[in-house]
């Protein structure tokens, strides 16, 4: 995947919340998962093996995973994670300092659950915390077990904050949580990650009307999102959170940066494309600056290099922004392919 800008607005108050007593129905799996040996404590594949290997079904193999998070790792107050997350190195942060904001949790146990063949997504939004919205990013994690999705946080689950201080304390209640129950508390950017066919808006969340008035076809939207490309996610994604309503700037911040994502995107297509004209172009005037401009060879070259500035001026014209910087590189690239075209003309 092409290096993509992220957002990086995190939520860092965890207040309201009773302390729950651990889980007696996953004991035996807390126990194992309480530590991992510290030979294997910065490779995320091998802690996911050493972690789940002892369990048959995905639900203990989760439980696992999101226990020894919760129980490993303190929230980073000082939000010194966030230039490893801005450079693609969450995990690297949250394994290597012991410590990590939600983006790193949620990062963390999405990766363990990939290598442990568990489907799982990041999802992104915001939070409501004792009856007021919290106009912050935050992180969490939608897990498929038992042939449904069901909520975990283990951000929150790790501790939490009280009067100006942070106490880590393993909070049971953000595991395997359905989502009609999560709604209340954890509001997703994308209206997808609510897993309903009337999900709620953001000003129902406002409203703490659960009802749900909006129309999805959630298993639809679901099925297509795990077999689209990168910008086909990201362009979705980005309707569907207009549509659900820009109510907030958290939202409107994501909304805007997934635009400048889709954008990166387009223009990272529309230069390999151009580079590819341009191979293909100077390969030809080689040929045709020794007198073989007639050969098979060269023929052949020129209606490949005739093709590829057509894709190449497609996309470049098809790229819809704002963006100084990008629009100046634009023009740059579309003067340029102008010029090999007259020449492959005469």
């Amino acid at each position: 995947m092409r290096d993509i800008l992220r957002i990086i607005v995190l939520i860092i108050t965890l207040s309201g919340y009773t302390v729950n007593a651990q889980n007696s129905k996953y004991a035996s799996v807390d126990k194992h998962a309480f530590s991992v040996p510290k030979n294997i404590s910065n490779n995320p594949e091998l802690i996911s093996n050493y972690l789940t290997k002892p369990f048959n079904t995905d639900e203990q193999k989760v439980r696992a995973i999101f226990y020894w998070v919760a129980n490993n790792f303190k929230y980073d107050k000082t939000e010194q994670s966030s230039k490893y997350n801005q450079n693609g190195k969450s995990i690297e942060f949250m394994l290597k300092y012991g410590k990590g904001v939600c983006q790193n949790f949620s990062d963390l146990v999405n990766e363990l659950c990939k290598h442990a063949n568990i489907k799982s997504v990041i999802i992104g939004g915001y939070t409501q915390q004792l009856n007021k919205i919290i106009d912050k990013g935050h992180a969490w994690n939608g897990v498929f077990i038992n042939n449904k999705w069901l909520m975990i946080d283990a951000t929150w689950a790790a501790g939490r904050q009280i009067n100006g201080r942070y106490y880590n304390k393993f909070e049971d209640e953000f595991f395997l949580v359905e989502p009609s129950e999560f709604i209340i508390n954890h509001m997703p950017f994308d209206p997808l990650w609510q897993f309903s066919n009337n999900p709620i808006s953001h000003s129902d969340f406002y409203k703490s009307n659960f009802k749900g008035s909006m129309t999805l076809d959630f298993n639809t939207e679901l099925n297509n999102y795990f077999l689209q490309d990168d910008l086909q996610r990201m362009t979705s994604s980005l309707a569907r959170i207009k549509n659900c309503g820009l109510v907030n700037n958290t939202i409107k911040t994501e909304a805007e940066i997934l635009q400048r994502n889709i954008e990166t995107y387009e223009l990272n297509t529309a230069v390999e494309y151009v580079n590819q004209s341009v191979n293909s172009f100077n390969k030809w005037t080689e040929l045709y600056n020794q007198g073989k401009g007639d050969t098979e060879e060269a023929i052949k070259l020129k209606s490949t290099t005739q093709k590829q500035i057509d894709k190449s001026y497609l996309a470049l014209t098809n790229i819809n922004t704002t963006n100084k910087s990008y629009r100046s590189e634009i023009n740059k690239m579309v003067k340029a392919i102008k010029q090999m075209q007259e020449i492959l003309n005469q």
